[in-house]
Parts: structure tokens; C-alpha cells; sequence
């Protein structure tokens, strides 16, 4: 190699730079090793495209290519938040299917769902009636409430 492909790989590398300011020395190793993979895949690149008499696509294009390749679908699938699961149980209660009103003596009543707010004084309403077919089954008052509860998103009264 003469002098002229050095100066050639030194302006690659330049280009499209990976070293970031780190203190942990094997990132610094890791991303210099990225670096050196990614100019010597696309000198081989070029050298067989040209073998192939077809014109290479520029050094840009050829990184992003490879990017993408590297990358494939895997931001796909990272969708899911992590964390705990949702309690949210909207899909089970607006589902459409019918739901069963309960009424229970034998145990103690409960808040309603819709109409109940602890939050201030004399807010609290309980009932002794709830939905037997809800995983949660949550205290409702007949009528009204039990129909808001399964028909709107936001039942909160």
C-alpha cells in the first residue's frame, strides 16, 4: 500500500467517525474495531463490485446500508414499554360482551367504580352490587354506572 491509501483511509475514517469521549477503555477499543470493520468491508466492497464491472455505491451509502442490515428489524419489535404490566383493564370491560350485574349480601360492600372519590370528604358511595364477569370485579351501582362503565373510555363521574 503506498502512501496515497493511507492518506484514503484516514479520510474514511474521518468521515463518519465512531470514537466518542468515554472513560471506559474497551469502549474506546470496541468502536475504533467498528471503525476499522466498516472501512475495510467497504474497500472489499469496491473491490468486487468493480471485478463485477458495476459501480459501487458511495462510502455514506454503504455505511447506512449496513446500518440498517445490522439494525434489521430489531427497533421493531422494542414497542413494548418496560416496566410493570398496565391495569388498565379497558380492553376487558369495553370488549362488548355481555357482562353480568351481581348483587352480594355475604360480602362487605364495595366502592363504586364510577361515582366513588375518596379523595374528598363524604365522596365515598359503595354498593353491594358488581360485575361478576370483570376480572377485577369492580362495585357498581345498577343502571347508569354499570352502562357507563362498559360504554365509555373515560366513566369517571
Amino acid at each position: 500500500m503506498n502512501k496515497g491509501g493511507i492518506d484514503k483511509a484516514d479520510q474514511l475514517a474521518s468521515s463518519y467517525c465512531f470514537m466518542r469521549k468515554s472513560c471506559k477503555w474497551w469502549r474506546k477499543i470496541f468502536f475504533w474495531g467498528l471503525e476499522v470493520f466498516t472501512i475495510n468491508s467497504y474497500i472489499l466492497y469496491k473491490v468486487s463490485t468493480r471485478r463485477e464491472n458495476r459501480t459501487p455505491m458511495s462510502h455514506f451509502m454503504f455505511v447506512r446500508k449496513l446500518v440498517e442490515q445490522l439494525v434489521g428489524d430489531f427497533r421493531d419489535g422494542a414497542s413494548s414499554k418496560p416496566g410493570r404490566p398496565s391495569t388498565s383493564d379497558k380492553e376487558e370491560r369495553l370488549n362488548g360482551k355481555l357482562h353480568i350485574l351481581r348483587h352480594c349480601e355475604d360480602v362487605k360492600s364495595k366502592d363504586c367504580i364510577v361515582c366513588s372519590n375518596r379523595k374528598i370528604r363524604g365522596g365515598r358511595r359503595q354498593t353491594n352490587y358488581f360485575c361478576d364477569t370483570c376480572n377485577r370485579k369492580p362495585g357498581l351501582h345498577i343502571g347508569d354506572y354499570f352502562e357507563r362503565y362498559h360504554t365509555m373510555e373515560k366513566y369517571k363521574i
